[in-house]
């Protein structure tokens, strides 16, 4: 979990011909964005959000506080 470079490998196994019954093994690595920039757009989502909560709310009771 220490490293910015992670993926998955992926094995493919294939019949090159009929009559001879060769196969063909090929490896390949997806690779996976990187986790740090997406714990940060995580975060700041969620900072964001929790502003625009307090906000919102904030709005609402001065609006309102008329009816009080």
């Amino acid at each position: 979990m220490g490293v910015y470079s992670m993926g998955y490998g992926a094995v493919s196994i294939c019949r090159m011909d009929d009559a001879y019954r060769s196969t063909q093994v090929q490896y390949s690595v997806m690779w996976l964005p990187s986790r740090f920039p997406q714990l940060f757009l995580y975060l700041f989502a969620l900072t964001f959000s929790v502003f625009w909560i307090l906000y919102q709310k904030r709005c609402r009771s001065r609006r309102y506080s008329w009816l009080l």
